[in-house]
């Protein structure tokens, strides 16, 4: 078979969906009988769909298993578009979605447990810098989601290969906020109805890996620009239904970072920074830093013969606009004070260079 899509409230997308391999069972909208059904199709950008599983109408239940291989981004960013101002991007997105969805009761119960996605070679580009944002491969497994008691689960999250770059304006507005499109005006305070607790959220093993980084700061006169390889992220992060955050087990391993004032060499460069585990509950405001080690720093500096430090030149920046004066509440309660552990911090294999040219 053959089907063609076409939607217009996206922008009059078209799809056309080939070839088309359906079966039924015992199809039947009488209470306590269960079809099983599959359903194939590929569209005609190379998505497969694949789904399997039990459907009953009356009321409306159904278990299944729903698979996309090869989804592009392009063809499902219409859909995004209206709130991310960003051209389409490439990669291509798989799916695997074990689920249960039951209408018998009073309240929809919608679940799913073991679910997993794959996202392979996004490339994204910001606004008028057209700075990259690549990831060479998301890895999602283990998920669990379930609608009744607000839990959100993912055993593992891994990302990796990535390249992103930023550049800051004069008025410290990173070029990637561009894509966000301005917020609508504020509509009169309602009341709100009860809308129960809130949502749980567990991501007991975040991994981030092998990541570029860079950025500009056209706020120097001269701009500065910084970058470094994130070697790895590790960490634990829970937020509670009462809207607690806790973040745990966190590790940091960063590698040549640098500093360079426009084209002109680095000036500091650092060869190693590794955080040992560490913690934060921001509920508690209470953040636990691991020990730090530093490795390989080379930091020049020099004075001239009219007794100005090349640090005070490339740190000059072009005149701001004065900060808007804050309006608050004077009765306002000041935030609590942060607990801090200070950690050890080790530097070691590192250079210091002077040169005065007023002696």
């Amino acid at each position: 078979g053959r089907i063609q899509l076409q939607d217009a409230l996206a922008g009059d997308v078209q799809r056309q969906v080939l070839p088309l391999d359906l079966q039924l069972n015992e199809l039947s909208t009488l209470p306590g009988s269960d079809g099983r059904y599959r359903l194939a199709a590929a569209l005609d950008d190379g998505t497969q769909l694949d789904w399997q599983g039990s459907l009953q109408l009356q009321p409306l239940q159904s278990d299944g298993v729903l698979k996309v291989r090869d989804l592009t981004l392009a063809a499902v960013w219409p859909y995004v578009q209206p709130h991310l101002k960003l051209a389409a991007p490439a990669g291509k997105l798989g799916l695997t979605v074990p689920y249960h969805v039951d209408l018998k009761g009073k309240a929809l119960q919608l679940g799913s447990q073991g679910f997993a996605a794959n996202l392979q070679g996004l490339a994204l580009q910001a606004p008028a810098s057209g700075s990259p944002l690549k990831l060479a491969s998301l890895t999602l497994g283990g998920g669990q989601f379930d609608l009744a008691s607000r839990r959100l689960a993912i055993r593992q999250l891994t990302l990796s290969g990535a390249e992103l770059a930023t550049v800051l304006d004069r008025q410290g507005r990173a070029d990637w906020l561009a894509a966000i499109p301005p917020a609508a005006p504020a509509k009169p305070a309602q009341a709100k109805a009860d809308s129960g607790p809130g949502w749980q959220l567990q991501l007991p093993a975040i991994t981030l890996q092998d990541w570029q980084l860079r950025a500009t700061d056209q706020r120097f006169v001269s701009p500065l620009g910084a970058s470094l390889t994130l070697q790895r992220l590790q960490a634990s992060l829970a937020m509670g239904a009462d809207g607690s955050v806790k973040l745990d087990k966190a590790t940091l391993a960063l590698r040549d970072l640098a500093l360079a004032s426009g084209r002109q060499p680095p000036q500091a460069r650092l060869a190693a920074l590794d955080v040992a585990a560490s913690s934060a509950d921001l509920a508690k405001h209470q953040l636990l830093i691991g020990d730090i080690q530093l490795r390989g720093l080379q930091l020049a500096a020099a004075r001239d013969k009219q007794g100005e430090l090349d640090w005070q030149r490339l740190l000059r920046r072009h005149p701001q606009p004065a900060a808007a004066t804050a309006t608050g509440s004077a009765d306002k309660a000041p935030a609590p004070a942060w607990q801090l552990r200070y950690p050890q911090l080790t530097l070691s294999d590192s250079q210091l260079r002077w040169r005065d040219a007023t002696t």
